[in-house]
């Protein structure tokens, strides 16, 4: 190898350069600080240094023995780092006339629409998904509820829509919210606000009830007292219960 690479080797770094310039070489190693320092001087910005450094030492200044001006040299060389001095002679002979921004080949490419689409897949499917389920929500308490409260005859429905934290019926929902007054006594801000929601839907409730029975009035049906109301409905579920037993055994 070493043979082969001698054919390629340059008397001076200018040569170097000026040869991977002409094309006659595809690439020059040399020392890194030299070849950004002559990188950031080529004005049409045709050079490019590649790669990572390696075999990396540092420069030395070689001082006689026992020198006076050893640590002079040393605690200002410190101060210089610590200032930022360097730093600042750095930025100043490495940058020349070809400009970072001039550079197209060097900046990363932008990235495309296909490095997202698998998001926007993700995403676009998690949308459908939620307007899915809002829209059959939608129907549910539009069109089915009311039918599925006539036709439940066993209370099975009606069962799961009260674990789901919703009645089938609008009496079903007064009834809750009486329970929920009777039975809870909020200690937290975040129960006092569902307990004050709560009390305006039965008040809600209750006047929608007496709207009715001021409707029922007007067309000549009076509504019977509310104690009368209960009895009915202890009464119908006593016929229930009695209906369900006599048709067990058959």
């Amino acid at each position: 190898m070493h043979a082969y690479m001698r054919q390629f080797n340059r008397t001076n770094v200018l040569d170097g350069v000026a040869d991977v310039l002409s094309a006659d070489l595809d690439a020059f190693i040399y020392d890194g600080t030299v070849l950004d320092y002559l990188t950031s001087q080529d004005e049409d910005c045709r050079l490019l240094t590649v790669g990572s450094w390696y075999a990396m030492t540092g420069y030395g200044l070689a001082f006689p023995r026992n020198s006076k001006y050893l640590k002079m040299f040393n605690k200002q060389l410190l101060d210089f780092r610590e200032n930022g001095d360097l730093e600042r002679l750095r930025r100043y002979w490495m940058t020349g006339v070809c400009k970072p921004g001039k550079q197209e080949h060097k900046t990363s490419d932008p990235l495309a629409l296909e490095q997202f689409l698998s998001a926007f897949l993700l995403l676009m499917s998690g949308i459908l998904l939620a307007a899915l389920l809002l829209l059959l929500e939608h129907l549910y308490f539009k069109y089915v509820r009311k039918h599925l409260a006539k036709t439940d005859r066993g209370g099975c429905c009606a069962l799961i829509s009260l674990s789901m934290g919703k009645s089938l019926t609008f009496r079903g929902a007064v009834y809750e919210a009486q329970d929920i007054l009777r039975n809870h006594r909020c200690k937290d801000p975040i129960c006092d606000t569902h307990l004050w929601k709560v009390k305006r839907e039965l008040d809600v409730a209750q006047i929608r009830i007496k709207q009715l029975e001021k409707e029922l009035e007007c067309h000549g049906i009076k509504p019977p007292p509310p104690c009368k109301r209960r009895q009915q409905r202890s009464c119908t579920n006593c016929l229930n219960c009695c209906l369900g037993s006599s048709k067990s055994p058959e």
